[in-house]
């Protein structure tokens, strides 16, 4: 078993240099797609956690003490799908002429962070479903430390709202 902080260091290692690759006009692309969908998720979560809980409980039978781990699962596998979308077929592209690597390999790394650090916090809030072969949940102090500076832990669905309004307006500034 690997510890969570090595998958999370390795996931966005690939990402940045998934980075390099696509040049930073692709990856802005996918930085506003996960962007978006970490707002869509706070807001839901924010504003619609107790209707959810109860529709859960009402149609499914599901108990209140496992909401909370059905809500973070779909979370997660709600940002898996909206990041493998965000990087196939026709992407969001922004009209940036650098080819700097290393301004590529930047953005891929926040890619990176923004993703892996989201499915961190998602996936250990409902209890590391289906993953217990290959991770192994440290919960010692710098997993807690770490666990507290993941994106859906820090940003507020109106801070993602403005970082999501200030890349589109990026995009369309000529």
């Amino acid at each position: 078993m690997t510890p969570v902080g090595v998958v999370f260091l390795v996931v966005m290692l690939l990402f940045g240099i998934i980075g390099i690759v696509r040049g930073v006009a692709k990856e802005l692309g996918v930085t506003t797609m996960l962007l978006v969908a970490l707002m869509l998720l706070q807001l839901t979560v924010t504003l619609f956690s107790s209707r959810i809980a109860s529709f859960l409980t009402q149609v499914f039978g599901v108990s209140p003490a496992d909401v909370p781990t059905i809500i973070a699962f779909s979370s997660a596998c709600f940002l898996l799908v909206m990041t493998f979308i965000s990087y196939q077929g026709i992407t969001l592209v922004f009209p940036i002429k650098s080819e700097s690597w290393f301004l590529g390999l930047g953005i891929g790394l926040i890619n990176g962070y923004l993703f892996a650090g989201s499915m961190w916090y998602y996936l250990q809030k409902a209890g590391w479903p289906l993953l217990h072969s290959v991770v192994k949940p440290e919960y010692s102090q710098l997993n807690d430390t770490l666990y507290k500076l993941m994106p859906p832990a820090i940003f507020s669905w109106q801070a993602l709202l403005l970082m999501v309004v200030a890349l589109l307006i990026l995009r369309i500034w000529k």
